[in-house]
């Protein structure tokens, strides 16, 4: 009897390992469609290599043994996770003159980066008040409506290629996550931790790339000086 059982228990066992599903996503997926995946342990969720995924990703929990793998498939750079917003259209500044230009953003949090030319012309200087935005590319986030004033000697659209304003988020994020690995993503363009992972367990970040990341407001001291953090 004890045989029989041992032998059934095997065979469970080994069915539960045949079920892992493995999910390829590519750009017509949000990672919002990737949040929302039910996912079991052994599962791989594996993005398109070459692909760009803007917003968070907020991985899922497997098991010991078998974890929920995020990953790549494919061919070329690595897919991208980024939670910034793109502002390369001309039509994204308005001449707030003064030599300031401003960018509306929508967001809840703080702007803590922006990133010229995804890093081959540098990065703006955040200032803690607008009566300091005095150099240029030195900007500015209010704190309020959340719009980014920016010094430039023009339109900044016409003067880079690309400009990713960087929120105080965090890329990937994990709340007591466990037995999850995140494998082969570049993350960047987030103005907190690229990722952050809370009281989680055997949580691996294996071969990812983690760029521009931190620059947000993580409080304000007794002068008003914003303290900014961040980490990769």
């Amino acid at each position: 009897m004890k045989k029989k059982m041992a032998v059934a228990v095997a065979a469970l066992v080994t069915a539960c390992a045949v079920e892992a599903t493995e999910y390829r996503i590519d750009e017509s997926k949000s990672l919002a469609d990737v949040n929302a995946l039910g996912l079991n342990p052994g599962d791989r969720v594996l993005f398109r290599r070459g692909g760009v995924w803007r917003g968070q990703l907020l991985p899922k929990s497997g098991e010991p043994g078998r974890p929920v793998v995020y990953g790549a498939y494919g061919e070329g750079a690595k897919p991208v996770i980024e939670p910034s917003l793109e502002k390369n259209a001309v039509d994204d500044w308005k001449d707030a003159g003064n030599g300031l230009w401003r960018a509306e953003t929508g967001t809840k949090e703080d702007i803590g980066n922006i990133v010229f030319d995804h890093g081959a012309a540098g990065c703006a200087f955040k200032r803690d008040k607008l009566a300091d935005v005095k150099g240029e590319l030195d900007f500015w986030c209010d704190p309020k409506t959340r719009s980014v004033l920016l010094r430039s000697d023009r339109n900044p659209a016409e003067r880079f290629s690309s400009l990713e304003l960087c929120e105080c988020v965090h890329a990937v994020l994990s709340l007591g996550g466990h037995d999850i690995d995140i494998d082969g993503l570049w993350i960047r363009y987030a103005a907190a931790h690229g990722v952050s992972a809370s009281k989680v367990a055997r949580f691996n970040v294996r071969n990812c790339d983690i760029s521009w990341i931190g620059g947000g407001y993580l409080y304000y001291d007794k002068e008003g000086n914003g303290v900014r953090y961040g980490n990769g």
